[in-house]
């Protein structure tokens, strides 16, 4: 596990790229990585990762330069390494200066168009790195998430219909095009000129474009489906603008598909939290989804 900067990257950024005046760990990075902001005395901020893996420095190296040239911003690399002593590789990057504001984590339209760029660039001819996270659903997450009801009556009805969505999500996991896996909108900055860039792409897989779309919604979405309505019209939209291959999916069609991939990711989130399911996020997640599962298959 990564707390600090090692010696040898501490060296490494003083020698080449400027003198580090502060680091500050930044949070929300998996338990097994580090992840810092470091800030030079020029006032250039970078990104600094520390991770045992090397899926992400090979993403960064190897793919990312292929999706910037389709439209698709993602941070600069600056430099890669692998130090044996830790066992780690390291990774630093362009520090992205701006959050996503609150007022644009709705169907907005960058977001929208950049997820078009790269589920088409990358259609039906998808970018593979050997070892890399794969989307699953299956019995055991259920049964993780039943386990945690304390009405039983409830816990065997929501088991059958997870078990049904289940059964329904076999498209969600084709592999259709490459996906972030972790659109969520907190992995989205702005730069200085106002350019949206996605950072985060430990869980860079392939599958359905409606991972993407369902992961980009705050929360369990809407029991209305309005929101998901208007980021599948939106989608499908910039989607017929690049004229290139046919989507596979109606409006409504789509509409379903997010929402299933959507009771998925919830239900992938809370089977991987399970030892910490009294957290107040966790527990409003449990509280939401028989209502979004409801909602759906009215």
């Amino acid at each position: 596990m990564v707390y600090k900067i090692s010696k040898e990257m501490d060296t490494f950024i003083n020698e080449n790229l400027g003198e580090i005046v502060k680091y500050e760990k930044v949070t929300g990075i998996k338990e097994m990585g580090g992840c810092f902001r470091v800030t030079l005395s020029h006032n250039e901020s970078l990104i600094v990762k520390g991770d045992p893996s090397c899926l992400e420095s090979i993403f960064y190296r190897e793919i990312a330069p292929n999706l910037r040239e389709k439209g698709v911003n993602i941070p600069h690399l600056i430099h890669t390494s692998f130090e044996e002593s830790l066992n780690h590789y390291w990774t630093i990057m362009e520090c992205v200066p701006y959050s996503l504001p609150r007022d644009r984590w709705f169907a907005d339209q960058d977001i929208i168009n950049t997820l078009v760029n790269l589920h088409n660039a990358t259609w039906q001819r998808t970018f593979e790195i050997p070892g890399s996270y794969k989307p699953v659903w299956h019995e055991k997450m259920n049964a993780k998430i039943v386990s945690m009801l304390d009405n039983v009556n409830e816990s065997r009805d929501l088991e059958l219909q997870l078990n049904k969505l289940m059964q329904d999500s076999s498209e969600l996991f084709l592999p259709y095009c490459n996906i972030n896996g972790d659109t969520n909108p907190t992995n989205w900055g702005i730069r200085e000129n106002n350019e949206i860039v996605l950072f985060d792409w430990e869980r860079f897989s392939n599958g359905s474009p409606a991972i993407d779309l369902a992961i980009s919604i705050p929360g369990i979405g809407s029991l209305d489906n309005q929101l998901e309505l208007e980021i599948a019209t939106k989608y499908l939209a910039s989607w017929r603008k690049l004229d290139t291959h046919l989507f596979p999916y109606s409006e409504k069609e789509l509409v379903h598909e997010i929402n299933k991939a959507k009771i998925w990711v919830t239900i992938e989130f809370i089977s991987n939290q399970v030892d910490g399911f009294n957290s107040e996020v966790v527990t409003w997640f449990l509280e939401k989804l028989p209502l979004k599962i409801k909602a759906m298959t009215k």
